[in-house]
């Protein structure tokens, strides 16, 4: 049985912001089944460069969009406004497909 885990910070990160953060961990030569399986799930994935993803974050963010709702977009990366109004309207349900087009077209950089 291993050492009891506590939680010591919480926030919403990009996948990329994650990658960065599991790989410094891995660079320390930290032998955690977890850590290497994450970074291997995260290195799957289609990932925005990091500088990249908290710039289009905060372009989200000065559009509207709750910081849970930028980085789901950023992580999920949808092809048009409708499935991000679909997979956020639960989230976000005053904004309009235009505000959604916008967010595309800001999340267009991460591709």
């Amino acid at each position: 049985m291993g050492l009891p885990r506590k939680v010591i910070d919480a926030k919403y990160i990009t996948n990329s912001e994650a990658y960065v953060i599991i790989n410094s961990k891995l660079s320390d030569k930290v032998e955690n089944i977890i850590i290497k399986r994450t970074s291997e799930h995260l290195s799957s994935l289609r990932l925005c460069d990091p500088e990249t993803a908290i710039a289009v974050k905060n372009e989200l963010r000065n559009l509207g969009f709750s910081e849970e709702a930028s980085i789901i977009l950023i992580n999920v990366l949808p092809k048009d406004a409708a499935e991000a109004r679909a997979l956020l309207s639960p989230l976000e349900p005053r904004k309009t497909l235009e505000d959604f087009s916008k967010a595309i077209e800001i999340i267009s950089k991460c591709l």
